[in-house]
């Protein structure tokens, strides 16, 4: 609360936590734009063998689909891309009415998007849940409707959410992870074991995650399916969503002096759903249950500021990830990244951060193969047809700088020699310019 705008002025958030109260509204606003001299949308026209002739692609429909259709965009930010999330947070302090650490939750956010395909506009409920603390605190209860996400796999650099470029990590949403701004029934334990060593178990309603092409009225991204098949974010069951189960093991401690942080944790998730099958493409086929694996491991290398407990945070981290799901259920199958990060290097800057995030995704060499399988003749013959690549690429250095109180902009460049799956011969690489600001109320 005292990292916002509004701070305490006037006494407002005194008063609203003297009835119980907390609020608390924030935004991101994220803009991308590829800097090099490539194609900015999907080629006008292909050509259609079965007709021997060049035909136009169709035009985009309104709702996002996966089909390739004339002016898309293959991955945000090819031409100048932008979206925006609002969120607003209201709590109510339980422990008045005898329930140790208890906690109501009610939010809700909006979203606007220059590509829905990347992210679909609207309204939601974001949270509707109730939190308790069992045990003298071993034990943390959470259930009801919220998002998954910040409770398991730590995928923001330095974990400030403000952080938000380099990471890449598809398969958590992939398996159908509930990701901010989307939520999903849960119920979740955390059982904190020692000081530093803990697990964390839940149980939840799935995001959409059949990426079948041919499934009807799904665009293959979890997030913008959610939002069109929940458009008020309170539906208890959808279609194409599963039981999502997640444990995750792992040992953290915050920096104190002479003693360095480091958080490690490995999980694993299993989801009942039916995903696609990627080696029967051809037949639009099925499989139940996928499951997926990570592990994520940081540490802090250099202290700068040592001597106090309020700054031994300061200093030079490092950082690893690896994730993995089978090939023939996702299309985004093993995840490997390598960070270096500095918080509060410089004295007069000691909340800022600096980011170097290198990352290496592998796809679904059965979807790959298929589509290129497809395609790759006439492709070499000159004709506008899509192809897909097997891996990518990309180097991403960011910036974020804590301009005052509840104001976080963040400015950087990503390259990435594959910046689609899919892609067409003359799309080349990206360099991408990329800006977000966080603002806290």
């Amino acid at each position: 609360m005292g990292d916002s705008l509004l701070q305490d002025y006037g006494g407002w958030r005194s008063a609203l936590a003297a009835n119980g109260f907390g609020f608390l509204t924030f935004s991101v606003d994220t803009f991308n734009l590829n800097m090099l001299n490539t194609p900015t949308k999907v080629p006008a026209t292909s050509f259609v063998p079965s007709l021997g002739i060049q035909s136009a692609y169709p035009f985009c429909p309104t709702r996002p689909s996966q089909a390739v259709c004339a002016g898309n965009q293959l991955y945000f930010g090819q031409r100048p891309s932008y979206y925006s999330f609002i969120g607003s947070y209201l709590t109510y302090d339980l422990s008045r009415w005898g329930v140790p650490d208890g906690q109501l939750q009610l939010a809700g956010n909006v979203m606007f998007s220059s590509n829905q395909a990347y992210q679909a506009r609207g309204f939601q409920f974001s949270a509707v849940s109730w939190y308790q603390t069992l045990f003298d605190k071993k034990l943390e209860l959470q259930i009801g409707y919220f998002s998954a996400d910040p409770e398991f796999v730590g995928l923001f650099v330095g974990g400030n959410f403000s952080n938000t470029f380099g990471v890449a990590a598809a398969i958590p949403i992939e398996m159908g992870l509930s990701y901010s701004p989307t939520q999903a029934p849960t119920a979740k334990i955390t059982w904190h074991l020692t000081d530093t060593v803990y697990n964390v178990t839940a149980a939840l309603r799935s995001l959409p995650v059949n990426q079948n092409p041919t499934t009807p009225g799904l665009t293959g991204n979890s997030l913008v399916d959610e939002v069109f098949l929940n458009p008020t974010g309170m539906r208890f069951t959808e279609p194409h969503t599963g039981a999502l189960l997640l444990d995750e093991f792992g040992y953290r401690n915050d920096a104190a002096p002479g003693a360095p942080q480091t958080w490690a944790r490995f999980g694993a998730m299993y989801n009942t759903a039916a995903f696609a099958d990627y080696t029967r493409l051809a037949t639009a086929s099925t499989i139940n249950g996928n499951s997926a694996m990570y592990f994520l491991a940081d540490r802090q290398l250099l202290q700068v500021a040592p001597d106090s407990p309020y700054t031994a945070y300061r200093g030079i981290y490092a950082g690893i990830s690896a994730m993995y799901s089978p090939p023939s259920e996702v299309a985004y199958s093993q995840y490997y990244e390598a960070r270096l990060y500095t918080i509060g290097f410089f004295d007069a800057r000691p909340t800022d951060m600096i980011t170097l995030v290198y990352n290496h995704n592998v796809f679904s060499h059965y979807l790959s193969d298929f589509v290129n399988a497809q395609t790759a003749t006439l492709a070499s013959e000159g004709f506008a047809v899509p192809l897909a690549h097997h891996a990518a690429n990309s180097v991403t250095l960011s910036y974020l700088a804590h301009l005052m109180p509840g104001i976080y902009l963040n400015l950087g460049a990503s390259y990435s020699d594959h910046p689609s799956i899919e892609y067409f011969k003359t799309q080349g690489s990206s360099l991408n310019f990329l800006a977000s600001l966080t603002t806290i109320f």
